[in-house]
């Protein structure tokens, strides 16, 4: 599942992605992404992307709703040091003030994980017996992990770097 959030104060960022080590399955990964709302300027500002795999059961919990989803967000770009925007100096120790963090829930987009059945045909014959326990890429994720990353950690995600990279080869 993919919850797109906007950014409306912490835009200005070093991060492509945050991975929470201890999470089960719920927003294990947040994606940063150019903001296209800012024309030239998003470049530099980010908008954000929470994934997250759960059952169906957990989907209709409140547990799992659009809200947590955002309370948590918040909590792994605050921990990451992501602030909001400046605001003066601070009397006290002339460090810069910062505003909070402020972010905005914008849709959630459910793509399911299992694969579809279907029955052979005279040329063509479907695999139907794969072991999902086992530790290999099943070929419908390939796309996904090639974009985001392994789901629990393994492979390395794409970064903006990575791009740029791609674009000069």
């Amino acid at each position: 599942m993919f919850d797109w959030i906007k950014v409306v104060r912490g835009q200005k960022q070093p991060y492509d992605y945050l991975i929470d080590e201890d999470s089960d399955d719920f927003v294990k990964k947040v994606l940063f992404y150019p903001s296209h709302r800012f024309g030239r300027d998003g470049d530099k500002r980010k908008e954000a992307c929470a994934v997250s795999i759960l059952t169906e059961k957990k989907l209709k919990s409140l547990d799992y709703s659009e809200t947590y989803t955002l309370l948590k967000v918040r909590q792994m770009m605050t921990d990451a040091g992501i602030k909001g925007n400046k605001n003066g100096i601070q009397k006290t120790t002339g460090r810069p003030a910062y505003q909070s963090l402020k972010i905005e829930f914008s849709q959630r987009d459910k793509v399911s994980l299992h694969r579809n059945q279907y029955n052979n045909t005279r040329t063509i014959r479907f695999v139907k017996d794969i072991d999902l326990k086992k530790d290999e890429k099943l070929p419908y994720n390939r796309l996904l992990e090639s974009v985001f990353g392994g789901p629990y950690g393994r492979g390395k995600a794409r970064t903006s770097k990575d791009v740029e990279r791609e674009k000069e080869v």
